[in-house]
């Protein structure tokens, strides 16, 4: 510690004071000791002031100042002088001591000199005040802890003598230290003001008359500090002096007219920091009632630091308009329970550390209440100052703490930046300033609510303010209740929103239900003005909500927000009024995020506003027919009320070839191919059975006409055979009859025979219809007999068993078929007419591959039949050897299918499908001709033939009506790949006859369209008797 040093040589002692002059009665004032008080040189430690001479009627002399000590440590603490014997002859001062310690010692101010004592019937001198303890005067220093600092003791004051003689009162007590610097004060050391002096003793009294004590000297401040920007770490005690006595009085009249001396205050100054690790105290009253302020600041800006170890005894005075006190603890939780008073203002800033700061004096400071960073915590008892203070919650990390308390504070509210105010009532008629924050407190009183600027207010109480609310920047969320408030505005530009309840409202701005989805409350009418919007967001499952106790006006438009997922509901009732809406529409709609394949509208009821979600699924999205037939089941599904399930709903997530696709996967097309290949399967059937030079039914040696039959050579113009070759007939072919012997009788025969057949089609897709291409597949062994009933007339059965097969891109079906059939024909000379019955039995299976959202196989296990008739004539022309054959022939068949539905195979078989029973019929003609040939050998025949004909298929449709199991309802017609409907047939057949009755017969069959073609093969053998 550094203090002001004084240079001088020798003790200096105090001069004796002057004597009094004489006066009246009352007396006049005595003169002054020379000293007045006298200044005290540098002397001896003993150095004493001098002492007032007495005055005869007049005040004594003031004692001489003590003297001055600047060695170190002293031995003895200069005092100052005793007051001059006299009536109210006032002590002399205490000396101040300026020497800087030097090691280890303590520094004190002198202690006052006491009151003169007075004459008969007069008061007492007062007591000298104690000197300072120290200066310190660097702008750094450090009060080691080996150093205390104490100012000096108050002087007694002078007893009264006589009848009325008044005790003097009691001198000051010394400020502890005066730091002068703008530096750091680093207290290690304690400091302790001067007590005060006792007050004198009051005379004797007389009577009812008496004599009254003196009062008791004021303690002295620990520490003043002088320079604003200064600061005090306390690591050391810093206490006021105690407050002196009362004196006492002489006897039961007396009274104690005066008080007993206050104690000091702990720290005095202005815009100063003190940093407090240790305590700081405020003097006791000479009484013991009361304590002087732990710390008292006049002004500026004022920072308290509160660290492990602080310690506050007495109250905090923050005087003057504008003075303000920081409290901050970056390290610790912190109560002050010490009143805080005076015009200035407190401020709680921890430094954004997250500690809790506690007021629980009942502090009466009128400045208002800050808090910065940090929680304040309104202890029991505790408040934010006198009620006229305005309360400021202004950062992120601002939280006011109401402590389950209700405070009234009529200066108003102010939250911004992100404040918090929480746990309580903060009831007030001033205005509620709220910018940005939470309000978790119930704000209750006749104030009004403004929001002005950028930020969001989020009020959470159940508030009881009567005042207006305005809204006119940023947003407010109303998660509790202001329907006590009497009217709710809200300008262009701005937000009200939330889950509470809103008083009668006016919108201009903007009304958000919710928080994300939510439904808010409107206890009154609802108003939306010209320019207002209504802003709802829209999940699968919910949207926001307006519910209004009156009455609703509608303007504005609706924004409407889509959240992702997918939807399965068709339309939210975003608003209903209870009184109705009188007739009004909100004017426009604008949709964000809407989910592909849907589109939204408004409809109303006298109450109730719904936002309708009309699915769309592939609207403009260039579908196919059988995508877009697809899609629309789903629509009209959706759109009549059903509920989609989620991986129905996900389709509307996919656009463009994506969407195509996956419509293509579930759109059941596999099904198709089944008609094709069984109509394929019995075409081949009947073919088999009517082929009218198989098995030699058309044959003219079979019963036919007589063929010319001579030695001629088979190209004789005459038609006559040579002799070999009518040989070879003759063995070949043992029933042909020649023409010159007389007709002979033909026995009745059977023929049998077996064939394999199988063919296999390749049907073209088509991109607008949007099937695929077909892949047809049909084999089959058969059996049949032949019975000649006459040599014109034939008629015969057969039997067959097979397999069909067919698939396209997106799945494949097959079945195992079994076929019965008769049939017959007749000659009439060179003219045929054949006609045959055949039927299908067939057990089918199929199976789809769905990866759409997920995997799964789907199989449809179901039995179709086919029943087929054809019916044939043609006429042969030419010999034996070559001839050609024109026919025409008509065949239809009817393919019956049954209802069947699809299960899961693999996966959960959501997109199974249930197909709905139907038969087709399709007829088909043909004109074309056969040309055939002989090739005769011995003991053989080898006949060759061929064919070219034109067939048109009348009925071509494949197409099937399935409907999703999971949606019922949901039916659509899917088509399959188309065939031709002309198309152009071509065969070719060998046949060998042997003698022994056996026949081989191999034949090739074509048909050729622009998008359709079939080959086919049948081979077959033949034995006849």
């Amino acid at each position: 510690m550094s203090l002001a040093a004084v240079a001088q040589a020798g003790p200096i002692v105090g001069a004796n004071g002057a004597a009094g002059s004489d006066g009246t009665t009352t007396g006049g004032s005595g003169g002054d000791g020379a000293g007045s008080p006298g200044s005290g040189g540098t002397g001896a430690a003993t150095a004493v002031g001098g002492t007032g001479v007495a005055g005869v009627n007049g005040n004594g002399g003031g004692g001489g100042g003590g003297g001055r000590d600047i060695s170190y440590p002293p031995l003895t603490y200069p005092t100052g002088g005793a007051g001059g014997g006299s009536e109210f002859g006032v002590g002399g001062a205490g000396g101040t001591s300026t020497a800087p310690p030097k090691g280890g010692g303590e520094e004190a101010g002198g202690g006052g000199g006491y009151g003169g004592l007075s004459s008969t019937d007069a008061g007492g001198g007062g007591g000298g005040g104690g000197g300072r303890g120290a200066t310190i005067s660097t702008a750094t220093a450090t009060i080691a802890a080996t150093d205390p600092v104490t100012g000096g003791i108050g002087g007694k004051g002078g007893n009264g003598v006589g009848s009325f003689g008044d005790g003097g009162g009691g001198g000051g007590g010394g400020i502890g230290a005066v730091f002068t610097g703008a530096g750091v004060l680093t207290v290690n050391g304690t400091i302790t003001g001067g007590n005060g002096g006792v007050g004198g003793d009051g005379g004797l009294g007389y009577g009812s008359l008496g004599s009254y004590p003196g009062g008791g000297g004021d303690g002295g401040t620990g520490l003043r500090v002088t320079q604003q920007g200064a600061t005090v770490v306390v690591n050391a005690a810093i206490t006021g002096g105690d407050g002196g006595a009362i004196g006492i009085g002489q006897n039961s009249n007396s009274a104690a007219r005066t008080r007993a001396g206050a104690g000091g205050d702990g720290i005095v100054g202005a815009g100063i920091t003190i940093v407090d690790n240790s305590a700081i105290s405020g003097g006791m009253s000479g009484g013991g009632t009361t304590r002087g302020n732990a710390v008292t600041l006049t002004g500026g800006a004022n920072v308290l630091t509160l660290n492990a170890g602080w310690s506050l005894l007495g109250n905090i005075g923050v005087a003057g308009t504008g003075t303000t006190l920081t409290f901050t603890q970056t390290t610790i939780d912190a109560t002050v329970a010490n009143i805080i008073t005076g015009t200035g203002g407190v401020i709680v800033d921890d430094g954004r550390s997250g500690h809790v700061l506690t007021l629980s004096g009942a502090n009466a400071y009128t400045g208002g209440t800050t808090v910065a960073a940090g929680t304040l915590l309104i202890g029991l008892g505790g408040t934010l100052g006198a009620d006229t203070g305005r309360t400021t919650v202004n950062g992120a990390t601002a939280v006011l703490d109401l402590g389950g308390t209700t405070r009234i504070q009529d200066g108003g509210l102010t939250v911004q930046n992100g404040g918090t105010v929480r746990n309580g009532t903060l009831s007030s008629s001033g205005a509620f300033d709220l910018q940005d924050g939470n309000i978790g407190a119930v704000l209750a009183g006749s104030g009004n609510v403004s929001k002005t600027t950028v930020g969001t207010v989020t009020l959470t109480g159940t508030n009881t303010y009567t005042g207006a609310t305005q809204v006119s920047g940023g947003t407010l969320i109303v998660n509790g209740s202001i329907a006590s408030s009497s009217g709710l505005t809200v300008d262009a530009g701005a937000t009200v929103g939330g889950t509470g309840t809103l008083p009668t409202t006016v919108i201009n701005g903007t009304l958000s239900p919710g928080n994300s989805i939510g439904t808010i409350t409107v206890a009154g009418n609802l108003t939306f003005g010209a320019g207002s919007t209504y802003r709802v967001e829209v999940s699968p499952s919910a949207a926001d909500r307006t519910n209004v106790t009156g009455t609703a006006t509608l303007a504005g438009s609706v924004a409407a927000l889509f959240q992702p997922g997918t939807y399965v509901t068709r339309n939210y009732v975003i608003l209903s009024a209870a009184g109705g809406l009188g007739g009004t529409q909100f004017a426009g709609l604008a949709s964000t995020n809407l989910p592909a394949g849907f589109t939204t509208g408004f409809s109303y009821t006298t109450t109730d506003v719904l936002l309708n979600l009309t699915a769309a699924l592939g609207v403009g999205q260039g579908l196919n027919q059988n995508q877009q037939a697809v899609s629309s089941s789903l629509n009209t599904y959706f759109n009549n009320g059903g509920a989609l399930p989620p991986a129905f709903a996900g389709l509307f997530g996919l656009t463009g070839p994506t969407l195509g696709a996956a419509l293509t996967q579930i759109s059941g097309e596999p099904a198709t191919g089944a008609q094709q290949a069984a109509l394929q399967s019995t075409g081949a059937f009947l073919n088999l059975m009517l082929d009218p030079f198989v098995m030699a039914r058309g044959d003219a040696g079979a019963g036919g006409p007589a063929l010319a039959f001579s030695g001629e050579p088979a190209s004789d113009p005459s038609g006559n055979f040579s002799p070999e070759t009518a040989l070879a007939y003759a063995r070949a072919m043992p029933g042909l009859v020649t023409k010159a012997p007389p007709l002979a009788v033909v026995e009745p025969r059977w023929t049998f025979w077996g064939a394999a057949y199988g063919g296999r089609a390749r049907v073209a897709g088509d991109a607008v219809i949007g099937s695929h291409d077909l892949d047809a597949r049909a084999w089959g062994l058969a059996a049949g007999a032949d019975y000649r009933l006459s040599r014109d007339t034939v008629l015969g059965f057969a039997v067959a068993g097979g397999e069909t097969a067919w698939g396209v891109s997106t799945g494949s079906g097959k079945s195992d078929v079994a076929q019965a059939g008769a049939y017959g024909s007749h000659r009439f000379g060179p003219a045929y007419v054949s006609a045959a019955l055949a039927y299908a039995w067939h057990d089918a299976t199929t199976t789809r591959n769905i990866t759409i959202p997920g995997i799964e196989t789907l199989e449809g296990r179901f039995h179709p039949q086919v029943f087929g008739a054809r019916l044939e004539t043609g006429w042969r022309l030419g010999g034996p050897a070559l001839g050609l054959t024109p026919y025409a022939a008509g065949q239809v068949q009817a393919f019956r299918m049954p209802g069947y539905t699809e299960a899961a195979a693999f996966g959960p078989g959501t997109f199974a499908l249930s197909y709905a029973g139907e038969t087709v019929t399709a007829p088909r003609t043909e004109l074309g001709a056969w040309a055939d040939t002989r090739l005769a050998g011995r003991d053989r025949v080898v006949i060759l033939r061929a064919r070219a004909a034109w067939a048109h298929d009348y009925q071509t449709d494949r197409r099937l009506t399935p409907t999703f199991l999971a949606l019922p309802g949901a039916s659509f017609a899917v088509n399959g790949a188309t065939p031709d409907a002309d198309l152009a047939l071509l065969s070719a057949a060998a046949e060998l006859r042997l003698a022994n009755g056996i026949a081989l017969i191999g034949k090739f069959d074509g048909e050729v369209g622009r998008s359709t073609s079939t080959v086919a093969g049948t081979g077959t053998l033949r034995y006849t008797w």
